[in-house]
């Protein structure tokens, strides 16, 4: 489709010329490239490659948040936080009940996913058992941090 491959080909200039990535830049890109952007280094950030380590999908999210490794579109930025979660699936959690859980998909909510509990607050096998957390707020449950 012609419409995605000008995105890609927009894309593509912006990072292959090495320009900074400023709002004005931003604003000349294709909506698409946009997006492309932001998905492109949410995924270099999660995966390892030769000079640094992978990162956790929680603190990549965080650097996209702060404009790393460039500057993005804020809207396109906020689309892909309700999208994706603060905690993306994957994203092991330690629950404030002292319960260890894996993201297993985001919430309607974005910090109160979906969880699969791994380990019970006594270490106790949990059995993947799924809680949403969006709806156990009455309860008090909670993601106290992610964990490595």
């Amino acid at each position: 489709d012609a419409t995605l491959l000008t995105s890609l080909l927009a894309f593509q200039f912006d990072a292959d010329e090495g320009h900074p990535t400023t709002r004005a830049t931003i604003r000349n890109l294709h909506p698409l490239a946009r997006i492309l952007s932001i998905c492109e280094a949410y995924d270099a950030l999660v995966g390892p490659a030769p000079g640094h380590e992978a990162l956790r999908p929680d603190r990549a999210f965080a650097r996209l948040l702060e404009g790393r490794p460039r500057a993005f579109d804020p809207r396109v930025v906020a689309a892909f936080a309700r999208l994706v979660g603060t905690y993306p699936p994957g994203t092991p959690v330690r629950l404030n009940t002292g319960e260890e859980a894996i993201v297993a998909r985001p919430g309607e909510v974005p910090d109160r996913p979906v969880v699969a509990i791994q380990r019970g607050p006594k270490g106790e096998d949990g059995e993947g058992a799924l809680l949403d957390l969006g709806l156990l707020e009455a309860r008090g449950h909670r993601i106290a941090g992610a964990i490595d």
